[in-house]
């Protein structure tokens, strides 16, 4: 499910109420003004995929994203978060194998847990140089 909208942001709780009648999607791409992702209650359990683009997330989205356990894949697109840190740490992401970030994100800190021996087979940042 993709949801774009190029003229601003979408209302919450209309965001939430959509989202609340989806059970079974895997895929989500967000391309909108939100600020804040919705609970995780109501997003389905089953989504193994999230594009976040244009959201100007100003709340850390890990504590919601972490509650997701099927998530396999996470991209975090130009303005998808404008806020100072996101933290990832214990058990969370059991399942993430690709972690995408552009460099066209505000500049913020992002914490990636210890423990990788599920997690993060692929973590690319596109402005991290070898």
């Amino acid at each position: 499910m993709s949801i774009i909208n190029d003229e601003g942001r979408i209302d919450p709780r209309h965001l939430t109420h959509l989202l609340s009648g989806c059970n079974s999607i895997s895929r989500l791409s967000l391309d909108v003004k939100i600020r804040r992702l919705p609970k995780y209650h109501y997003l389905s359990t089953s989504l193994a995929y999230i594009k976040l683009r244009k959201c100007k997330l100003e709340e850390d989205p890990i504590p919601t994203l972490e509650k997701l356990p099927y998530l396999r894949m996470l991209e975090f697109h130009e303005d998808a978060f404008i806020g100072k840190e996101m933290l990832c740490c214990g058990q969370a992401f059991a399942k993430l194998e690709s972690l995408f970030r552009t460099r066209k994100i505000k500049e913020s800190w992002m914490t990636i847990k210890e423990d990788l021996k599920k997690a993060h087979d692929r973590l690319w940042w596109d402005f991290i140089v070898d």
